[in-house]
């Protein structure tokens, strides 16, 4: 019996049945330039007006937060990335400023594009509260198709392994193959 605890519990954990962490890592400061004390550092799923409307920063009307991580693009092409923000916001692919929505404004739409490869590439998205309203989306499309929020599934605050960055349906694969070379081996 113990056998079995011991072979299902490598299955599901060796095998890449633990969900990894989708995201980005936001870090939240008390100044409106990225700098300056951090308040709080976490992993948000979504970038999007609900997670703004009551910041983790109690009381300040004026912050800025700093997320940053990688996005899985499915298929070579080039993409249109942009936020609609109150007030600033910027982003950034593999280093490259794509869109530049700074500033102390009401909601507006910035958008810029970059051909990107299948694969990861690192992800900076940042965003100053100035006063007012709190507004942040954030989108992307291939070529010509219609701009679409970026859904958590495609973001992570690292780089995954091979192993975290499958998906689902394949990591349950992989742990039964484990699972059955287990009992090959051991009922042999």
């Amino acid at each position: 019996m113990a056998f079995w605890a011991v072979a299902v519990l490598t299955t599901f954990t060796a095998g890449g049945l633990v969900a990894p962490e989708h995201g980005l890592r936001g870090t939240y400061f008390t100044s409106t330039e990225w700098n300056g004390p951090v308040r709080l550092e976490r992993v948000d799923r979504q970038l999007s007006p609900e997670l703004l409307v009551e910041p983790p920063l109690g009381a300040w009307q004026a912050y800025s937060i700093d997320w940053t991580g990688v996005i899985r693009v499915p298929a070579a092409a080039t993409y249109t990335f942009a936020t609609i923000s109150d007030d600033g916001s910027e982003v950034e692919v593999d280093g490259q400023p794509v869109v530049d929505n700074r500033g102390f404004h009401e909601a507006r739409k910035a958008t810029g594009t970059i051909a990107l490869a299948a694969g990861y590439h690192d992800l900076r998205v940042r965003y100053q509260q100035l006063g007012g309203r709190f507004v942040l989306h954030l989108l992307w499309a291939p070529g010509e198709a219609t701009l679409r929020p970026i859904q958590s599934g495609v973001l992570w605050p690292a780089r995954p392994t091979a192993l975290a960055a499958l998906e689902p349906w394949a990591a349950m694969l992989l742990g039964l193959v484990v699972f059955a070379g287990w009992c090959a081996i051991y009922l042999a």
